[in-house]
This record gives structure tokens, sequence and C-alpha cells, in this order.
């Protein structure tokens, strides 16, 4: 319940790289987000850094991995495709078939990496299938899972609701 959890905390900076960020503390967790028009996608996306606190604004190595992700776009959406072809086959979408161009990214959360391993979420919107978002977990660029969300809200408010149930 949100009664239990601390108030949440929403200010925001600017970042000489990426532009305004809004810090958001949800007692558990933090981020910096902002939305990105990105060389890979048309449309704006919303990007999130996690933190531990406002003090600690997107590191050098955060934004590193970020250019990373978007050095490496193509070659990693190949990879997630199988994955999430995967995922639609166990829904009731499974006479669906999801290639590459039909994944429109929607948003991404960049992770702490300041440990060896670490995961992070890439979102998805499915173009060819109506309302479904597809979350895939990642370890650095290598997909590990998806899950697929049929809904009416937009990624940022699942995303914002799974921060408030302390999910990751």
């Amino acid at each position: 319940m949100l009664s239990k959890r601390k108030k949440l905390s929403f200010e925001t900076i600017e970042d000489a790289e990426l532009g305004t960020l809004t810090f958001a503390d949800y007692g558990d967790t933090a981020s910096y987000s902002c939305k990105l028009t990105l060389p890979v996608s048309s449309e704006k996306v919303d990007v999130f850094f996690e933190t531990t606190s406002k003090e600690h604004r997107p590191t050098d190595k955060q934004k590193q991995f970020f250019k990373s992700v978007l050095d490496n776009y193509n070659s990693l959406v190949k990879k997630i495709a199988p994955v999430v072809s995967a995922a639609i086959n166990e829904t009731d979408y499974k006479d669906k078939k999801i290639g590459k161009s039909q994944l429109q990214l929607v948003s991404l959360m960049v992770p702490q990496v300041d440990t060896e391993e670490f995961n992070w979420d890439i979102t998805f919107k499915a173009t060819s299938l109506k309302k479904v978002f597809i979350i895939v977990c990642m370890d650095r660029l290598t997909p590990l899972s998806s899950m697929i969300e049929k809904d009416e809200r937009q990624p940022f408010t699942k995303l914002l609701l799974r921060l408030l149930n302390g999910s990751s």
C-alpha cells in the first residue's frame, strides 16, 4: 500500500549530455529519467537511470553502457526477437510472428553498473499487436527472458507500479 511507503519525491536537474532529467524517489528505489528521441527510434523513448539517491546522478559508467546499448542496438534486437517470439508463443497471440521490424522501442532502464553482473529491462511495443508491450530482462547485452504485457497503461506506468511494489 502506498500509505506505508515513503512519500514520492520528484525533482528535475540538467545534464549536459542527456538534457532535463527528472529524479524520482520511490522509497525502495530511485531513478533519474528523461524522454529522448534516439537514433534507433523515431519516437521519444523513456530512459531511466537507476540510482540510490538524488545525490548520485547518472554515472559515466551508466552513460557508457547506455551508449553501448545504442551502438549495438541492431544486433541486440536480433538477439531479442527469438526470446520475444518464444514468449508470444505462450500467449493467445501464438499465431502472430514478431520480428525485429515489429518491435518499437518504448523505454529502457539503465542499471547501476558498478558490479560485475547486472540486469536491466528494455521495453518494446509490438506494432503488429494492439496494446501489447514486451518487457525483456537483459544481462548486459544478452536477453534472459521476456514478459508480455497486455494493458491500456503505458510502460512508464507499469514500471512505476513495479518500482512502487518493490519489484525489479
